[in-house]
């Protein structure tokens, strides 16, 4: 099982950013898995990044993004 969290010390997460990340995981799941059940914002697949994840900045990807990346199948 894996928690996505912030990385700061910031104790709540913006909807805005949970709705993105919501995107993010069920578009990725779709991708995967063409017959997905949910359609919940599949209609229009945006282009973002999740850094050390998807599209990341310069740089190396930490430990468990790695893992977290092998994991989506990413």
């Amino acid at each position: 099982m894996f928690f996505v969290t912030r990385t700061d010390e910031r104790k709540t997460v913006p909807a805005i950013m949970l709705n993105q990340l919501e995107k993010f995981l069920i578009q990725t799941a779709k991708i995967k898995n063409p017959d997905l059940i949910n359609k919940a914002h599949t209609k229009n697949i945006e282009d973002w990044s999740i850094d050390g994840v998807h599209r990341p900045r310069k740089g190396t990807a930490s430990k468990i993004g790695n893992v977290f990346k092998k994991m989506m199948g990413l």
